[in-house]
């Protein structure tokens, strides 16, 4: 990329994913059980609740029994707290209520546990060792790796390859995405960008065991941010341009861009467009660079205003836009050249 090189000019004017696993629920002939989670992690509270539309079970006598001991018992105790259980393990609960009439309803349920844990990746830019998380811009493509935590009786877990993966956006199942050993799923960004659930739910071939997982993604704009470019050392990515970039006696400053989250190659521009302005004044040049050498005048300080919009014509959604002042000081004497 040719080297570009600007002399400034004085202005007059100076940016919980919830995890499940399953309870099975046998309702029997008049006794209804619920669970607050019906796929809790290990470890979770779990609250079973009671319930009857035929009888007043208010005044029955309710008999909790979990793992074949008895819990709690009492009338009108409609409710029990329980801890899911670790990978692997089960809690069999057993609920009896006995009416003042005599009538005897009883009902079981499982409580087992599991849980998933969930990589996301989009296929916008972010510069080379990135630390941090590159969030979903409009018009990208999401990609969710699942690695789900689901054990067999004995504890020991499934190999997530060989689990069965059910996908879903909102309520639409992802069937050609859904089946044995689909750990990924991706998602191209719509053209008008809506915020949509992904549910997934993943099982073993054999065996109990069944996890649940909600992920929510939403979309954003991109950004783009300046750095200070080094001759000797090239872009110093740990030096960010905020609002203000002073230029000083080495009397010209390289400057670079990086568009975060627009779709780009590694190593070029693609399909993007910079414009980037002086002062209000758009210099058509440098519209395919990415990096400039900010030369102050010799004879002047002040400030100017660096202004840059990038746009996608690929992804019309996909644009950001940044600025900074360049602020360079007068010169105070010279001596076989200018000095700061």
């Amino acid at each position: 990329m040719k080297r570009r090189v600007l002399l400034l000019t004085c202005s007059l004017f100076f940016i919980t994913l919830f995890t499940h696993a399953q309870i099975t629920s046998l309702s029997a002939t008049g006794l209804d059980l619920t669970a607050s989670s019906d796929n809790p992690v290990p470890g979770q509270q779990v609250t079973i609740t009671a319930r009857s539309f035929s009888a007043d079970i208010n005044t029955a006598n309710i008999i909790w029994v979990v793992n074949g001991k008895t819990a709690q018992s009492g009338i009108g105790l409609v409710k029990l707290d329980v801890t899911a259980p670790p990978l692997g393990k089960s809690l069999n609960i057993d609920v009896t209520a006995v009416t003042p009439a005599g009538r005897r309803m009883n009902t079981p349920i499982v409580v087992s546990s599991g849980a998933i844990d969930i990589i996301t990746e989009t296929d916008g830019y972010a510069p080379p060792f990135y630390s941090g998380k590159n969030i979903p811009v409009y018009e990208n493509a999401v990609t969710t790796i699942a690695v789900p935590h689901i054990a067999d009786e004995t504890g020991k877990e499934y190999d997530p390859k060989t689990l069965v993966y059910q996908w879903k956006k909102d309520d639409l199942v992802l069937e050609d995405q859904s089946g044995y050993g689909k750990q990924a799923v991706t998602i191209q960004g719509d053209i008008i960008p809506r915020d949509y659930t992904l549910t997934l739910t993943a099982w073993p071939r054999s065996g109990p065991g069944r996890a649940e997982i909600l992920i929510p993604v939403s979309y954003t704009s991109p950004t783009a941010q300046f750095y200070v470019k080094d001759p000797l050392y090239g872009t110093l990515f740990n030096t960010a341009v905020r609002n203000n970039l002073r230029i000083g006696s080495q009397k010209e400053t390289g400057v670079r861009v990086v568009p975060f989250g627009i779709n780009k190659p590694i190593d070029s521009l693609g399909d993007l467009v910079l414009t980037w302005m002086i002062n209000g004044i758009e210099h058509t040049e440098l519209a395919g660079d990415d990096s400039i050498v900010l030369r102050a005048p010799s004879d002047v300080g002040g400030s100017s205003n660096i202004s840059l919009d990038i746009r996608n014509t690929n992804q019309i959604l996909q644009k950001a836009s940044a600025s900074f002042s360049a602020l360079f000081a007068s010169p105070k004497n010279t001596t076989n050249g200018v000095t700061f």
